[in-house]
């Protein structure tokens, strides 16, 4: 058990961040909505924080995940392509690299293979 809790300590603890998050933001939303009910002479129901809760969620969630998924398409197509990092970056290096050792009078496939 202690393996596997270290193994995912990452996800664990980003778990636990959000659901402590989201817990706060239950109570504080909670408070909110008891306060203006009040304010406007309504009944402070289970049902009304409820949908309230999860239309804030909701919301919430949506312009997040724009945000991040944006963030991801636009930097997969627009910033990363080419990149060292990239296979395309790569092959480009491997090519300038077989280049010079061509001119030095080296066979790039030595490499390649069992000479070294």
């Amino acid at each position: 058990m202690r393996q596997w809790v270290r193994d995912h300590a990452l996800g664990l603890t980003f778990v636990g961040l959000f659901l402590a998050t989201w817990a706060g933001q239950a109570v504080v939303q909670w408070f909110e909505y008891a306060q203006d009910q009040e304010a406007h002479h309504q009944a402070v129901t289970g049902g009304g924080y409820l949908l309230t809760f999860g239309r804030a969620t909701l919301e919430n969630w949506q312009s997040e995940f724009l945000q991040l998924a944006s963030f991801v398409i636009f930097s997969a197509y627009l910033i990363y392509r080419g990149s060292p990092e990239s296979k395309d970056g790569q092959d480009r290096l491997e090519a300038k690299v077989d280049q010079l050792l061509r001119e030095h009078n080296i066979d790039p496939d030595y490499f390649d293979g069992e000479g070294q």
